[in-house]
């Protein structure tokens, strides 16, 4: 009798140690939970650009777009031209925005931004731009929500003194960002300036 109730006894811790253990596994499983979150997107960039060479044609200047979005300017020791960027919001969030811009010594400029635009770029704004300053403007580049774009006209001006061909490097820098995220544009600029001087 007591031999039966020592084996069942012993049976019985058997089984609460096995549902003990059990138990406790259960308990300290790992769950793991999947799931997608949806981040904002930074997405700013240049649209378009275009170049007027003063008293020159179009062909004096060539583009390669990306970035950086590359131009080649050639011209003469004494003169200008127009760099026009679009830029446009392409992202999912708002856009703060600030430029530098990196000139040779003796270049001179000056800025011109219109818009925002939602739709539209007005015609006279970009698309029949003839190097005449257009009312409406701002110095600063406007900040953009989602699906905005402006425009942004640069008017460099050189006088330099000038002995055969001169070649000159300056760059615009757009930096742009919301909270934790940022990201640059830039465009480089080379000037291929021809004088008249000779040395002798």
């Amino acid at each position: 009798m007591s031999r039966t109730l020592t084996l069942l006894s012993l049976i019985l811790i058997i089984i609460s140690l096995a549902i003990c253990g059990t138990t406790y596994t259960r308990w300290s499983e790992m769950i793991k939970i999947k799931g997608k979150v949806k981040m904002g997107d930074l997405c700013v960039r240049i649209g378009s650009c275009k170049v007027l060479v003063e008293n020159k044609s179009r062909e004096e200047a060539q583009l390669a777009y990306g970035n950086p979005v590359k131009i080649w300017i050639e011209g003469s020791e004494e003169g200008g031209v127009w760099v026009g960027l679009v830029i446009a919001n392409d992202g999912s969030i708002p856009a703060y925005i600030r430029y530098d811009i990196d000139l040779p010594k003796g270049f001179l400029y000056e800025t011109y931004f219109y818009g925002p635009y939602k739709r539209g770029i007005p015609h006279k704004v970009w698309a029949f731009w003839d190097g005449s300053v257009v009312e409406g403007y701002s110095n600063e580049p406007p900040n953009l929500n989602k699906g905005y774009k402006f425009v942004a006209w640069y008017h460099i001006t050189w006088n330099q003194y000038i002995n055969g061909t001169q070649q000159y490097e300056s760059k615009i820098v757009y930096r742009t960002w919301f909270t934790l995220w940022s990201m640059t544009n830039k465009v480089l600029l080379y000037f291929k300036l021809t004088g008249n001087h000779t040395e002798g």
